[in-house]
C-alpha cells in the first residue's frame, strides 16, 4: 500500500496509481464490514484469473485509478488490471452486478475502450474483459457471463461496434 505522500505526488504528476489491495476485496475493510456485492464479483473474478487462467497474484491489481479529463472528472477507475511479464497492462476488466449486466454493458464497454485508448501511448492492453457472476439452481452452481474484446483486432469502440460487438471464447493462459 502507497503511503498518502506517494499517492499525492502521483496524482500532482498525473500518473496511474492503484489504491486497493485485492485482499480487502476479498474480506472487506475490517473485520465488521462484509465486501459489497460488487467486490465479491471481483474477488470470484480474481480467484478465476489465478486458479483457471494461472496468473500470479502480484500481477492482479484492484483498483487502478488512471488519469482522464472528462466532464470535470481527473480519474477512472478500472476494477481488475493483469499486467503481463514487464509489468505493463495486460487485460482491462470491469465487473458488475447480474442484474445491472446487460443494461450497463454498451456504457462499460465504451469506458473500456476509452480507458485503453489512454493507456495506448506507454504500453496498450492487448485484451478488454466485462464480466459477472452468479450462483443459480439446488446445487448452488455458478454462472459467469463475459465480454473478451482482442484489441489487437478492434481498437476502438466504434470499430468493434461496428463489426457486430465480436467476443473472443476466452482469456489466454498465462505462459510465463
Amino acid at each position: 500500500m502507497k503511503t498518502a505522500t506517494q499517492l499525492i505526488l502521483q496524482i500532482v504528476r498525473r500518473k496511474a496509481f492503484f489504491l486497493r489491495e485485492s485482499s480487502s476485496v476479498a474480506y472487506g475493510d475490517g473485520f465488521t464490514q462484509f465486501p459489497s456485492e460488487k467486490d465479491l464479483v471481483k474477488a470470484h473474478l480474481l480467484v478465476e484469473l489465478i486458479e483457471r487462467y494461472c496468473y500470479s497474484p502480484e500481477k492482479i491489481l484492484v483498483g487502478m485509478y488512471l488519469p482522464v479529463k472528462n466532464n470535470g472528472v481527473d480519474y477512472a477507475e478500472i476494477d481488475i488490471v493483469v499486467q503481463d511479464s514487464s509489468h505493463s497492462p495486460f487485460i482491462l476488466c470491469a465487473v458488475e452486478l447480474p442484474e445491472t449486466y446487460e443494461q450497463n454493458l454498451a456504457n462499460t464497454m465504451q469506458r473500456l475502450f476509452a480507458m485503453a485508448v489512454l493507456m495506448r501511448e506507454k504500453t496498450p492492453p492487448r485484451y478488454l474483459m466485462y464480466y459477472t457472476r452468479w450462483y443459480e439452481g439446488r446445487d448452488a452452481s455458478y454462472k459467469t457471463r463475459q465480454i473478451i474484446v482482442d484489441l489487437s483486432k478492434y481498437q476502438t469502440f466504434d470499430a468493434w461496434h461496428s463489426a457486430g460487438s465480436p467476443k473472443e471464447n476466452d482469456l489466454p493462459q498465462n505462459q510465463s
